[in-house]
């Protein structure tokens, strides 16, 4: 219980990515060396042979790693993570490449990509552990600075270079070829979706839009090297801390509407209290004279009748 929960969150995830990443890399590069598997080049794929056998000695690795992307898949499309559709589209990728008999391209394609995964996930591992101040943030900046170095050189010019263009001109070739349309989709797909969920691109969101007006954006970490690295929160006291904000910023905002804005709206409201209380006074005077009035002419009209009966007594009195 030493971390938070979003700090536990990110750090089970990268050490899971970090252990896979790291052992792949190391099991791919001893395989591509001893097997001595070499880049494609424009020819590769001109003449598509489709019964050549698969090597017996890689598919147990060719299995792991199609085993992985897939689980994966399943995993972040749980979590609704875009992340998804990068597994999605690498798990189409080995499929079409075991169909065209090359299952050489998924072992050498992870190994070229899979060193960016490792630096990107121990990096993030570091920063979940080591608070970034002073020496340590330099640090941190500076093992953010070679790994998107790395990614731009790596994603920009080797990958294109090396499979993007061989698979192209391949499809070219073979425009009818169910197979190398499949590769090519699969793989310009997952190279769009690296590049949105790329450490590079977030940083250039957060130079763009978070640093201008950070307390608006709500997706914003607050340090560049976090934003870059980590996807927004989305931990269950984050969660009830934006609640809580929401709640404070329409409560501000009601008391705004009923506090009144200027003097003169005060001397106004005064005024047309004190004009609508004298109204009410004038009214219930008139309505207490007119009350009193009423009860002397009902008591004179109740006292006129005694007189007549005692006059007509005199008289009767006389008469005797």
């Amino acid at each position: 219980m030493r971390f938070k929960e979003y700090i536990r969150i990110r750090l089970r995830r990268s050490l899971w990515y970090f252990g896979f990443y790291a052992c792949g890399f190391l099991y791919c590069s001893a395989t591509s060396w001893k097997n001595n598997i070499a880049f494609p080049n424009k020819y590769t794929f001109y003449i598509l042979d489709l019964t050549e056998p698969i090597s017996d000695h890689l598919i147990i690795g060719y299995a792991l790693l199609t085993a992985f992307y897939a689980s994966s898949f399943i995993w972040e499309m749980c979590q609704c993570s875009f992340s998804s559709f990068s597994y999605i589209f690498l798990t189409g990728f080995t499929a079409f490449t075991y169909y065209l008999r090359y299952i050489e391209l998924v072992v050498l394609f992870t190994n070229t990509f899979s060193i960016v995964y490792v630096i990107t996930e121990l990096t993030r591992c570091l920063l979940c552990i080591i608070k970034p101040e002073g020496t340590t943030k330099l640090l941190m900046q500076s093992i953010l600075l070679m790994l998107l170095s790395i990614f731009s050189v790596l994603y920009l010019w080797i990958i294109p270079l090396n499979f993007l263009l061989p698979l192209a001109q391949g499809f070219l070739n073979n425009s009818s070829s169910f197979i190398m349309i499949g590769l090519n989709v699969s793989l310009w797909g997952w190279l769009a979706c690296e590049v949105y969920t790329s450490p590079l691109y977030r940083l250039i969101l957060h130079q763009w839009y978070h640093r201008s007006n950070p307390n608006n954006v709500p997706e914003c970490l607050g340090t560049t090297t976090e934003c870059a690295l980590f996807l927004p929160r989305d931990d269950i006291a984050y969660n009830l801390k934006i609640i809580r904000r929401e709640i404070q910023e329409r409560q501000d905002k009601v008391m705004a509407l009923r506090k009144p804005k200027k003097k003169a709206c005060i001397l106004f409201q005064t005024l047309k209290c004190v004009a609508a209380l004298n109204k009410k006074m004038k009214f219930r005077k008139q309505t207490d004279s007119n009350s009193d009035n009423n009860m002397v002419g009902v008591e004179a009209e109740e006292s006129s009748p005694l007189m007549v009966d005692n006059e007509n007594c005199n008289e009767l009195t006389s008469l005797q």
